[in-house]
C-alpha cells in the first residue's frame, strides 16, 4: 500500500488501519482516521496498547514494544 509506505518515510505510524479507515473511490485508496497515528523516528519504539484489537499485531497485542512494522501486519491482514 502506497500511502502506508509514504506515511512511515515521514516517520508517521497509523496504528489502526483496518477495512474501516481504508476509503476507496474510483478505484483509488485512501487511509483515513489518524486518531491514533504518532510521528516518529524510523528507529522509534512504541509500547502504547491502542487500535483495534482484530487488526493489531501480536506485539501489541501482548504490550510489548513495536515499530511501524506493526502497520504493516494490519495491511497484511486487510488484504487477507
Amino acid at each position: 500500500m502506497k500511502g502506508a509506505k509514504y506515511l512511515h518515510s515521514k516517520g508517521i505510524i497509523h496504528r489502526d488501519l483496518k477495512p474501516a479507515n481504508i476509503l476507496m473511490k474510483g478505484g483509488i485508496c485512501k487511509i483515513s482516521d489518524f486518531g491514533f497515528a504518532r510521528h516518529l523516528g524510523h528507529s522509534t519504539i512504541m509500547k502504547s496498547i491502542v487500535g483495534t484489537p482484530l487488526y493489531m499485531s501480536p506485539q501489541l497485542l501482548k504490550g510489548l514494544k513495536y515499530t511501524s512494522k506493526s502497520d504493516l501486519w494490519s495491511i497484511g491482514l486487510i488484504y487477507y
